[in-house]
């Protein structure tokens, strides 16, 4: 779904803003709130179904993250916090930047794989 595009403006933000700021004035926050995440992950899934996997997968992924951080003090706090920072930054760069740095040849692509590895073995050299 695009944002100039007829079925986001005239049904989907239609919707999404009557259903929050309705219930939010009915008193129903959670459930506002609720809403909210629904729609949001209705906008990803709507282009394509593994949108919305990629999307549970890494609300997930972020949620063991900050359970983890909460729990931990120290230096593995920080680890884990730069391990959930490096891996929603990954996603956002391979979905958004990857196509275009290897089809334009900006980038090799053995480059970038030796970068992962050193990037990976470091980081598994601190556990």
């Amino acid at each position: 779904m695009l944002f100039n595009s007829y079925i986001f403006i005239l049904f989907f933000l239609l919707v999404t803003l009557l259903s929050y700021f309705g219930l939010n004035r009915w008193g129903k926050e959670v459930w506002a709130k609720w809403v909210l995440v629904g729609m949001s992950l209705w906008f990803y899934a709507y282009f394509h179904i593994s949108y919305l996997i990629l999307m549970i997968g890494s609300i997930l992924f972020n949620f063991f993250c900050s359970n983890q951080i909460r729990r931990q003090s120290g230096m593995r706090n920080k680890v884990l916090l730069a391990i959930g920072i490096a891996a929603n930054v990954g996603v956002i760069f391979y979905f958004k930047y990857f196509n275009f740095l290897f089809s334009a040849h900006i980038i090799p692509s053995f480059l970038f794989v030796s970068f992962i590895n050193y990037f990976l073995l470091n980081l598994l050299h601190l556990f």
